[in-house]
């Protein structure tokens, strides 16, 4: 027989089984098991007494609460009670505890009053608990069962726990005195039951008192965590201003000391001029570099120039390359190698290897089309061109400089791209004066300046950059798409990089314009908009959205109007005007749209007016009109389905609300010979008129489908699905070439 335990409550009796600990092995039962029979067993007894919670070896309560198993006994559940113990429906304890009560009343007491006063006391005094214990009058929290196991925080605290642990000990005592006296009815038992009483009203007051004590606690704490938080913000702030004044005037020095770019080469003339198969070269051209990798980093190994400062050192990078310029002569040819031999001597080096990489790393001309082979055939012949022009201006300057103990560093890479930083020599950055010098050997023709093609860009942390125009571009756009993204994020937003998508909810028209401002000028990127519309929109706020959506190059429109007031309709097709939402219908016209999708949009039939049948066709391939449909919604939606003829996937409908799909819907559909996905909400009968050759009997709640894999190609569709409260169905028709 299965190991069980008797409980009662009152005349019920019930027998529950029991739980065994794994670890002692000894039978137990859980109080919530207990609960789920006796809802408001809260404590329990046997033979009169109360049995204490089962401990582990810590002194701790189990937790879910158990109690030890007694088989040979039923176990009494004691529910919770009252303060004001009654002792009869007519009887309160105030009156019983009146000192002159029987001294006034010395008769009025029957047989039978008495016995209903003794009942109700010995049920009071059973089931009286100081922890399960609740007040109609006051809500005050209950002892826990070991009341020194109360958190001492301060000697207030300290005194108010004695006082409610000696309450608490004289609580006990007058229990068991009351559960000792043999004559429940005399003066004694109820004066007992009095103090009792009064005992507990003294202790709710301290127990009051304790939880304001804790309550300013509290409070105090929470304050001591705001100023934290606060003074951390505070630092947060000084530590954002000081990196900004830092790169203020680190721009500030670099603008200055950085007027013309700081990296550059020699090159022979071009090849008409020169032999590369002799090192004869009578003239040299100067020409500036990209600076278009990271900001360089200061490293120990350096070569030094003459007349440059030790300490400022340039990292050397393998990112660098010539721009689409023809080049300087030089003025003074000899005072020049003079003076920037050696640093020209290590740009050229760095950029040998830079073209090496490139050469290992660009496709094999063999493995492309014939389309992009005479495109690669031209661009290695340049980069050969180029590394001899290289070749002769290292072998130049070596013999020149006499600098033939330095070797090449990337001579020794046994694989190229796969170095670390420190394998090239780092080279001793130009000062300003010497860049500023520097212009004065060159025969520069540009009338603007142009210095190379390459303009002047300042990083996040004030550095200075020089980089060619493509290299620019794309700096302006990451800028501009990380301040587009911050304040996407500042108006509760997201932007998803990896999908391009921008997820926003807008809350006023002055938030709107702002963020369509931006999507414009700064997010160029963004493929999908997914927008909520948040307030009291006008038709003016829907006809600004129109028109900035045709500016960007957003691909995937998602619209939330949260328009749930419906209007008067007979009233709204008596008013002059478009409608409402007539501007929205400018989204079909926009040519860079693929996907647009309406969410609570109330009353679009008599909101909008009918297209014209010149209006030009929608290049939509997707419309999804997530909305219930009504009855005056289907010749607007029929009416726009006809301009949107390449539509592949079509979602009608809302999941939560029945739709009504009219005969002129169903045939206009069944019209549509681009159509793959067919997503129709709660209206699983439309595909009995649909697609009569399957033979599709509707039922009301569900479907009957007769002989289905015999028409599978009956129409083009990919994918049908149709959603009801009872009915999901998913059907996948093949196309007659599959």
């Amino acid at each position: 027989m299965t190991p069980h335990q008797q409980f009662r409550h009152g005349d019920i009796v019930e027998s529950l089984a029991v739980r065994k600990d794994k670890i002692t092995g000894q039978f137990y039962s859980r109080l919530v098991d207990i609960q789920e029979t006796f809802p408001d067993a809260l404590r329990f007894k046997v033979n009169g007494v109360v049995l204490n919670f089962l401990e582990d070896e810590n002194e701790q309560r189990y937790e879910p609460k158990r109690i030890a198993h007694h088989p040979e006994d039923i176990i009494d559940i004691v529910t919770t009670t009252t303060t004001n113990v009654p002792l009869s429906p007519s009887v309160s304890l105030s009156n019983l505890s009146d000192k002159g009560y029987h001294q006034r009343n010395p008769s009025t007491l029957s047989r039978q009053t008495q016995h209903s006063v003794n009942s109700s006391i010995d049920y009071g005094v059973s089931t009286l608990s100081l922890r399960h214990r609740t007040t109609t009058s006051n809500n005050f929290v209950c002892l826990p069962g070991s009341v020194s196991t109360l958190a001492v925080s301060n000697p207030l605290i300290g005194n108010l726990v004695a006082t409610l642990s000696s309450n608490t000990t004289g609580i006990s005592n007058l229990e068991q005195q009351v559960a000792q006296l043999s004559d429940t009815g005399s003066a004694q038992h109820l004066q007992l039951m009095g103090e009792i009483a009064q005992m507990m009203r003294r202790q709710n007051k301290l127990l009051e008192k304790q939880n304001e004590m804790l309550k300013e606690q509290a409070e105090s704490k929470e304050r001591e965590e705001k100023m934290l938080r606060m003074q951390q913000e505070t630092i947060d702030r000084l530590i954002v201003t000081q990196q900004r004044v830092d790169a203020i005037l680190v721009q500030n020095y670099e603008l200055h000391e950085y007027p013309i770019p700081r990296l550059f080469v020699i090159m022979p003339e071009p090849a008409s001029k020169w032999d590369p198969s002799t090192l004869v070269v009578k003239k040299y051209r100067l020409h500036f570099l990209c600076e278009c990798g990271e900001h360089p980093k200061p490293d120990s190994s350096q070569v030094a120039l003459p007349g440059v400062a030790p300490g400022r050192d340039i990292s050397v990078k393998n990112r660098v390359h010539l721009t689409n310029h023809r080049g300087y002569e030089l003025s003074r040819p000899k005072e020049f190698f003079d003076r920037y031999g050696p640093f020209v001597l290590g740009m050229l080096r760095i950029l040998k290897h830079c073209l090496t990489v490139a050469s290992v790393v660009a496709p094999a001309v063999a493995l492309v089309d014939d389309a992009m082979k005479d495109v690669m055939d031209n661009t290695k012949s340049l980069a050969e061109n180029t590394m001899n022009a290289v070749d002769v201006s290292i072998g130049f300057l070596e013999t020149r400089l006499g600098d033939k103990s330095t070797e090449d560093p990337g001579q020794n890479d046994e694989t190229l791209g796969q170095r670390d930083d420190g394998m090239l020599q780092d080279l001793a950055a130009l000062e300003g004066a010497d860049l500023r010098r520097l212009d004065t050997f060159l025969r520069n023709n540009d009338a603007d300046k142009v210095l190379g093609d390459l303009y002047r860009i300042t990083t996040e942390t004030g550095h200075v950059k020089w980089v060619c125009f493509e290299h620019y571009k794309e700096t302006y756009r990451q800028t501009a798409l990380e301040l587009f993204t911050q304040s996407v994020e500042a108006a509760g937003g997201a932007y998803d990089p990896y999908f391009r998508k921008v997820t926003i909810s807008l809350t006023s028209a002055t938030s709107a314009k702002d963020f369509f401002k931006r999507l414009v000028k700064q997010a160029p990127t963004v493929d999908q908009l997914d927008i909520s519309i948040d307030w009291k929109f006008g038709s003016s706020d829907l006809v600004m959205i129109v028109e900035m959506l045709a500016l960007s190059n957003v691909r995937s429109f998602s619209l939330d109007l949260k328009d749930l007031e419906a209007g008067n309709t007979k009233l709204a097709a008596l008013l002059p005007g478009k409608g409402r939402y007539h501007s929205l219908l400018g989204l079909l016209s926009n040519t860079k749209l693929r996907q647009l999708s309406f969410t609570n949009i109330l009353q679009l039939g008599t909101r909008t007016s009918a297209l014209p049948s010149s209006h030009r066709p929608s290049l939509l391939q997707s419309f999804h009109f997530l909305q219930e449909m009504t009855e005056g919604d289907n010749p607007r939606l029929v009416n726009i389905l006809q301009h949107c003829t390449g539509l592949v996937d079509l979602r009608l409908g809302s999941p939560r609300s029945e739709n009504n799909i009219g005969f002129a819907m169903h045939h206009f559909i069944s019209s549509m010979k681009s159509l793959q996905t067919l997503h129709l909400y709660r209206s699983i009968q439309y595909l009995v008129s649909i697609l009569p050759g399957l033979n599709l009997i509707y039922f009301g709640a569900g479907l009957y489908i007769k002989e289905l894999l015999k028409h599978v190609n009956i129409r083009p569709l990919k994918s049908l699905s149709t959603f009801n409260s009872t009915v999901f169905l998913n059907i996948f028709l093949l196309s007659d070439s599959t």
